[in-house]
């Protein structure tokens, strides 16, 4: 299957170039451009539009225990800009350049780190420019004389603006997949564990913790939540016969 700048293959045009070496010892360069444009209305854009995105990144493995990466990326695409003075929705080009910077390394056979920085800025042409960033801790640990692994993550983030908003992957229990989106100001921690309690019976718990900072209420509509903060619970047991 194709892939494509939308969940869909339908309405869009492209190409794609993609390049990897390694120059140097320890170090391989990665980088694509993308151009891409669609030739009929979408969702959020009142006219045929187009757009163009690349990327660079370059990682570091001076050992099995360490190995990170600098990445930067660039996108611009066409979305809709209301305005008072206009009836119709303007279309303009925005602009979203993100710097990314992940570090992980092993301290033991049992405990790992991985430390996340990531920035990024966006702007229209109407529109004065915004930024995000979010910095990010994680400590997994197994323990070898008891079937246990916690993995326990903080994360501080602002953006202030929708289109810097960021996502991170977070670990889950079993056959679950979170990449949750972190928009506005604020922190969050999560803590999920692992316990297998013999060769039939094994447990996952996941407890997280979000807290935003001169926010009343989260979300909207029948999903507002009326406080600043907010917790999610996950608990699953797995029986193998």
């Amino acid at each position: 299957n194709s892939f494509s700048e939308n969940s869909q293959i339908n309405n869009e045009q492209g190409i794609y170039l993609g390049l990897e070496m390694v120059p140097f010892k320890y170090w391989k360069l990665s980088a694509y451009a993308d151009n891409f444009r669609f030739p009929w209305l979408k969702h959020g854009i009142d006219q045929p539009s187009k757009g163009y995105d690349a990327l660079l990144q370059a990682d570091y493995t001076p050992n099995r225990h360490m190995s990170m990466y600098f990445r930067y990326k660039y996108k611009q695409k066409e979305k809709n800009i209301s305005s008072s003075e206009n009836i119709t929705n303007l279309v303009e080009a925005y602009d979203k350049s993100t710097f990314k910077y992940l570090l992980h390394s092993s301290i033991s056979r049992t405990i790992q780190l991985k430390s996340i920085i990531e920035t990024n800025t966006a702007k229209t042409y109407l529109q004065k420019g915004t930024a995000g960033f979010l910095i990010a801790q994680e400590v997994s640990c197994c323990f070898q004389k008891i079937p246990l692994k916690i993995d326990f993550c903080y994360a501080f983030f602002d953006a202030e603006n929708y289109d810097n908003r960021i996502y991170i992957y977070e670990k889950d229990v079993l056959y679950a997949f979170s990449i949750p989106m972190y928009y506005g100001k604020g922190s969050r921690m999560y803590m999920n564990l692992n316990y297998t309690i013999n060769k039939h019976i094994s447990c996952w718990f996941k407890i997280a913790y979000t807290q935003y900072i001169n926010q009343e209420n989260i979300g909207s509509g029948l999903e507002t939540i009326h406080s600043n903060h907010k917790t999610d619970l996950k608990l699953m047991i797995r029986y193998n016969l």
